[in-house]
């Protein structure tokens, strides 16, 4: 038996609120919340979407009208009379699965980043890394068009 989390109970409570509520516009997930950049929420949550997926592609090519009622989504009195598609279902969730392995990615980038910064710092103890031969230091004004420009 797995072990039951805190957070992951805390963010099932939510989601469900998200998806049952009959919101009509945007939603947040609250992943910054519930998952704040921790790659072993992220893979908690990264399977539980795969297991999900595969679920829903056992309904393709649609999900049953007795199973999608059975959601509660779209609140209270909201019935789907026809069976829906599974396709854009599918591309939510890949979606959202490509959306949490690029976040996992970037964050753990910018963890390598944040070692390697203190490892300079603690290497020239504290101080500036030196310039190469050659290459004077930017002025206040340089830096600021640096800080301005957009990639």
């Amino acid at each position: 038996m797995v072990e039951r989390v805190g957070w992951l109970d805390e963010a099932a409570r939510d989601w469900r609120v998200q998806a049952t509520a009959g919101y009509v516009g945007c939603v947040s997930a609250g992943l910054d919340r519930h998952l704040g950049g921790d790659a072993d929420r992220v893979a908690v949550v990264l399977g539980l979407s795969g297991r999900a997926r595969a679920r829903l592609m056992g309904w393709s090519p649609a999900i049953p009208t007795d199973v999608v009622n059975g959601f509660g989504t779209g609140g209270a009195g909201s019935r789907f009379e026809s069976e829906p598609s599974v396709e854009p279902f599918l591309a939510c969730a890949d979606a959202f699965m490509a959306l949490l392995r690029e976040g996992v990615c970037l964050r753990a980038r910018e963890v390598a980043e944040g070692r390697a910064a203190q490892e300079i710092e603690a290497f020239y103890g504290g101080a500036p890394a030196p310039l190469p031969d050659g290459v004077v230091p930017a002025d206040d004004g340089e830096l600021a068009a640096g800080d301005a420009a957009q990639w």
